[in-house]
Parts: C-alpha cells; structure tokens; sequence
C-alpha cells in the first residue's frame, strides 16, 4: 500500500511496516520502494497515496474497489 509516500508491507488490513526492497508479486509484476509498478506487459506505473497492490497483482483502488491494472495510466 502507498501511504504517506512510502510503500508499506501490510498487516490484518494496515500499514505496518515500508518496504526495504523491491517485491515480485505472483504474476511477475515487480514493485519497487518508490510505488514504481512494472507489469510484465511493461506498462509501468505509479501507485498513488491509498492504493494497494496486492500479492497476487491485482491493483486495489483507494477506498477498497478492485481494478484491472490496464485502468491505471
């Protein structure tokens, strides 16, 4: 999740601690500390402050509302 700027590691549902490197989620997608997102299909993109990136790629909208990847610039 990105908040206040920095990419946070989840835990029961909140922030808990910033990443310190770069994640592989499990379908190839690479995000890095910055909120940098690198789709394998090279769209790369930046998460903004209250969205979330979950573990599987899938990208979580602020407010909670699921969103194909391709909806995000």
């Amino acid at each position: 999740m990105m908040h206040g700027g920095k990419m946070m590691m989840m835990k029961a549902g909140h922030p808990k601690t910033a990443m310190e490197h770069e994640v592989t989620m499990s379908d190839g997608t690479k995000v890095e500390v910055d909120g940098t997102v690198k789709p394998k299909d090279g769209k790369i993109f930046h998460l903004q402050d209250g969205e979330t990136i979950l573990m599987d790629g899938h990208l979580m909208m602020k407010g909670g509302k699921p969103a194909p990847m391709s909806m995000n610039p």
